[in-house]
C-alpha cells in the first residue's frame, strides 16, 4: 500500500491583499471576506503546497520564539479552520519507502 503525505496549499482561487497591517483574503465562490490575525495570516502564508503540517508548526514556533510542541496543536487546528473555510486545499503525494521507512 502506497503511503501519501498531505501538504496545506493556498487555495488557488481566493485572493488576498494586505489592509492597513490586516490579511484580507476573498473567497469569490463564497462571495466571504475574512480577516485573519497575524498568527493565522502566518500560518496561511505558509500553506505553500510544500510544507507539511510539522514544518509550518516549526515555522510558526520558531517567529514566536516557542517550541514547536507547545505550537502543533493551534497550528493544525487553525490549517483545519482555513481548510473547512475554503481558503486551503490538500496537496498528497506518495512517500517514497525509504522516507515511509524513516530512512
Amino acid at each position: 500500500m502506497e503511503r501519501v503525505r498531505t501538504v496545506p496549499k493556498q487555495a488557488e482561487h481566493v485572493t488576498c491583499t494586505n489592509l492597513e497591517g490586516e490579511l484580507v483574503l476573498y473567497d469569490p465562490r463564497a462571495e466571504h471576506v475574512h480577516i485573519l490575525n497575524s498568527t493565522a495570516a502566518l500560518i496561511w502564508q505558509l500553506c505553500d503546497g510544500i510544507r507539511d503540517k510539522s514544518a509550518i508548526a516549526g515555522e510558526v514556533a520558531e517567529g514566536f520564539g516557542a517550541s514547536r510542541r507547545d505550537v502543533t496543536r493551534d497550528v493544525v487546528s487553525a490549517i483545519r479552520q482555513l481548510y473547512d473555510a475554503g481558503l486551503v486545499e490538500y496537496l498528497s503525494e506518495p512517500i517514497e519507502t525509504s522516507e515511509a521507512a524513516g530512512i
